[in-house]
């Protein structure tokens, strides 16, 4: 097992000295599990604690509480992360933005060389940054231009490329196709795939496109509210989803077809505000099938066939 999570709890303080304090809890109680070689999904509505999740889980931001463990190793007690780093990367919704400007593409993707003592002067760096263009599918003459200087899909592949520098054994995908369109997204799945393939590399794949996750993935976690409630293998929980939410997500997406129509409304309602969330199932305002514990009792995550988990009442 290469990532256990267990119980992992990230919530931030707002307000101070003129306004009350208040608590705004992002993840709250979250527990999954990643092999080696293995992508597993993480879906939900946007503010539902995905991304969240995932910095947390490198450790970008600290948890409140709660254990990852790392190739064995529980790292929320680790106070050095830097040797760690090479092993676990992110790649970012939009790589402009996580790009310095000014650096050419060559410093860009060869920083993490540098960093964790893989290169030896500017020749040897120059061949490491070629031979990782060359894998991303971008020619290696590129690696003296500006990031500005390409396309959305030529950014994301060097920001690939920077990610699987230092040989990292899992890499945060954090909704690495949604600024792009369906042809590049094609493109940059299909070379993820080909990595995973040739590396072995395990990826925490973040996204509210069930499409694509169903494309790449390999088991799908579905957040709401900070939590996780419904979790199996894909092709298991596109063809027979347990929980209402997981249901209410499904039937809102519009099928490839002229004679589609959009779907009436199958979950009333906002999600919860993460300040004040609703006791007991954070889903049952919006749920049809709330019944009386629903709003008393916190579900738990539990096995209710081979490999498919769900936090339901209805269970």
């Amino acid at each position: 097992m290469l990532l256990r999570v267990e119980n992992l709890v990230k919530h931030y303080v707002s307000g101070g000295f003129l306004r009350e304090k208040e608590v705004v809890r992002a993840v709250d109680g979250v527990s999954f599990t990643l092999s080696e070689g293995e992508t597993l999904g993480l879906v939900g509505e946007s503010g539902s604690g995905k991304s969240t999740v995932g910095k947390t889980v490198l450790r970008l931001t600290e948890p409140t509480s709660g254990s990852i463990f790392f190739k064995g190793e529980d790292i929320t007690k680790r106070k050095d992360m830097r040797p760690l780093r090479k092993e676990m990367q992110i790649v970012y919704q939009d790589p402009l933005s996580s790009m310095n400007p000014r650096m050419r593409v060559i410093d860009v993707v060869g920083r993490p060389l540098e960093i964790h003592g893989l290169v030896k002067g500017r020749k040897e760096k120059e061949e490491k940054v070629s031979e990782l263009l060359e894998r991303v599918g971008l020619s290696p003459d590129m690696m003296y231009r500006y990031p500005h200087e390409f396309s959305g899909g030529q950014r994301q592949r060097i920001a690939i490329a920077r990610a699987l520098a230092p040989g990292p054994s899992f890499i945060v995908l954090d909704e690495p196709t949604s600024a792009l369109d369906v042809s590049v997204q094609a493109q940059i799945l299909n070379l993820l795939r080909g990595l995973q393939e040739e590396t072995g590399v395990s990826y925490l794949f973040i996204s509210h496109d069930l499409a694509v996750v169903r494309n790449v993935s390999h088991r799908v976690a579905v957040m709401y509210a900070g939590r996780i409630v419904e979790l199996a293998d894909v092709q298991e929980l596109f063809s027979n989803p347990l929980h209402p939410y997981t249901k209410g997500l499904l039937a809102s997406v519009l099928e490839p077809s002229p004679d589609a129509r959009a779907p009436e409304e199958v979950m009333p309602g906002e999600p919860p505000d993460p300040r004040n969330p609703p006791p007991g199932c954070r889903f049952h305002p919006r749920c049809p099938y709330r019944f009386e514990p629903c709003d008393k009792e916190v579900p738990e995550l539990k096995e209710v066939e081979k490999g498919h988990w769900v936090a339901c009442h209805l269970y």
